[in-house]
């Protein structure tokens, strides 16, 4: 039961409360107060108020920025919509809670600093919002509304599409700056330098790597035509400076190739290259210049090598010419004058003195066959090359047919297999069947019949493709000569193939060692190769692989 004391008290009470409500209604009148907080059960609750100045809340409300009003304890009486969408909480939410919590924790100390200097007067700096795991980068201006209200007004810009755009740009610049690294040194690398010439104002730039190349440090001088003429070999600076002139005149594109005398005195080629940019915008002229010294020096180490070479072809001519008549000749009265005077001493001669006159014969033979296998194998490479379409059955049915007797006398058995039709220079094709069959009848073993067998095969793309000097471009049959005579070992199985490289001894087997280094020239002159396999006693093979056409550029270039 309540004492009326306690009624008393309660009245008093009630009296202050009411005159508390009162102060409050009159502020409101008059629009002192935009809103206030009631602190219910620990906590702050804020009541926003639409007060007069109605006018400019609703501008506040359009603003692309965030606004806010913190009590000087950082919590948060008022914020526009923007605000709110901008961290993605509902502006109820936002409203009564504190900017703290919205703080990126590594800015928070900043915001703390400026926040506090902004009580007193007005900051600005960026800072990050955190909301939600996601981090806003912003930009913010607090000022003090002192003396009106106790409170700092907070405008809050988002920098994210700025930020965004600052790490395109920065990435732009870094691989524009990578990109330019890059064309430096592939500049460097193959020796061009670069430039740019404005029509309008007559303006250059250089590349650094022109002026390395002019032996100068990058960005050495200001670029001008003037001073670029100063590096101008002498005897080449006035017909440059007319073609400059004419082209910068005519706003035409020049190609040239000169001398420059290089600031460390070397002397180099130049050759520049042009284009010409002709836009509403942009008018100029941009070029390259490359260091083509080696190329020249290239082409003419070749041509004072191709004058060499036709000197020694002449000379090649005139002792194929000597060797055909004038070496020919004494051979042939050695050796008439040998058999006359062995028919009149008949009888007459000793034993050993007809073996002297025998080793003079025999030696006047090898000799001639000497002279005309030298002359075959240089016959190769100045022979008239005329391709035609070749039947390599008939070209070995030839060469066989000139081995009828030596066939008979020894009692080879020769097997053939069908051989393609290809383009080729018959005569050199049958020079090299002819080689090859000769071959295997002269290295047969003795007391045994020598075979030979002669097969043909297309050569799949792969093993063209693993075959060193073929053209990847054609198709290639390989014919394939195998006897059963006395082989080699197959270490030298290239040596074979060198001029004038014998294996065996003169006395037991006769020639020059000419013939297989006529028939890989015959095979390179088809744009093919031969190769041997063999064993010592056991017989060899000789693989002879030539193209069924020849390229369209080759056949062309051997007509000429």
């Amino acid at each position: 039961m309540r004492t009326p004391e306690d009624m008393l008290s309660e009245i008093e009470d009630l009296k202050f409360r009411l005159s508390e409500a009162q102060e409050a209604i009159d502020a409101i009148k008059t629009g002192s107060v935009d809103a206030f907080a009631i602190r219910k059960d620990g906590k702050h609750e804020v009541f926003t108020l639409q007060s007069l100045d109605y006018a400019y809340r609703l501008l506040i409300e359009k603003f692309d920025e965030g606004a806010l009003n913190l009590t000087q304890d950082g919590l948060i009486i008022y914020c526009n919509s923007y605000f709110s969408e901008l961290i993605g909480i509902p502006n109820e939410k936002v409203t009564g809670s504190y900017i703290f919590d919205y703080i990126s924790g590594d800015t928070r100390d900043r915001f703390y600093e400026y926040f506090s200097s902004a009580i007193q007067g007005s900051s600005k700096t960026e800072i990050a919002l955190s909301v939600n795991d996601k981090n806003i980068p912003v930009y913010i201006s607090l000022t003090s509304l002192r003396p009106q209200l106790a409170t700092v007004g907070m405008i809050v810009t988002d920098l994210s599409e700025k930020k965004h755009n600052e790490r395109q740009i920065i990435n732009y610049q870094h691989r524009l700056q990578v990109q330019n690294k890059i064309f430096n040194l592939a500049e460097e690398i193959a020796g061009i330098g670069s430039y740019e010439r404005d029509f309008q104002t007559g303006e250059l730039i250089y590349s650094d790597n022109l002026f390395r190349m002019l032996g100068c440090f990058p960005q050495e001088f200001v670029p001008s035509i003037e001073k670029y003429l100063s590096f101008v070999h002498p005897n080449d600076k006035e017909q440059l400076n007319k073609t400059i002139r004419e082209a910068f005149k005519n706003k035409t594109p020049l190609q040239l190739t000169y001398r420059i005398i290089s600031k460390d005195r070397e002397v180099k080629h130049f050759r520049i290259t042009e284009k010409i940019i002709d836009e509403p915008e942009q008018r100029m002229i941009i070029g390259t210049t490359q260091d083509v010294t080696s190329d020249i020096m290239h082409t003419e180490t070749l041509q004072k090598k191709n004058i060499e070479l036709e000197y020694l072809n002449k000379s090649l001519d005139q002792f194929a010419s000597i060797a055909s008549h004038d070496l020919q000749e004494p051979l042939r009265k050695i050796r008439t004058f040998t058999q006359l005077l062995k028919q009149r001493l008949d009888g007459y001669l000793r034993a050993d003195t007809q073996g002297l006159i025998d080793k003079i014969t025999g030696s006047s033979e090898r000799m001639s066959s000497l002279i005309n296998d030298v002359l075959n194998f240089s016959r190769i490479v100045h022979t008239e090359n005329m391709f035609m379409t070749t039947d390599l059955n008939r070209i070995l049915d030839n060469a066989l047919a000139d081995f009828d007797l030596l066939i008979l006398e020894k009692g080879a058995s020769i097997r053939k297999g069908n051989l393609p039709v290809i383009e080729a220079i018959p005569l050199q094709i049958n020079q090299l069947f002819y080689n090859l069959v000769g071959n295997a009848l002269k290295f047969s073993k003795n007391g045994i019949s020598p075979v030979l067998s002669i097969s043909s095969r297309t050569l799949p793309a792969e093993e063209i493709e693993n075959t060193s000097n073929l053209n990847r471009n054609l198709s290639y049959s390989e014919i394939t000569f195998e006897d059963n005579g006395i082989g080699f070992e197959q270490q030298f199985a290239e040596q074979i193939f060198s001029i004038f490289e014998r294996l065996n001894s003169q006395r037991e087997y006769s020639g020059t060692g000419i013939g297989l280094a006529l028939c890989q020239k015959i095979a390179g002159q088809h744009q093919g190769v031969i190769r041997a396999e063999a064993q010592e006693n056991k017989g060899a093979r000789f693989y002879v692989l030539l193209p069924l056409s020849q390229s369209v550029d080759l056949h062309e270039t051997l007509k000429t």
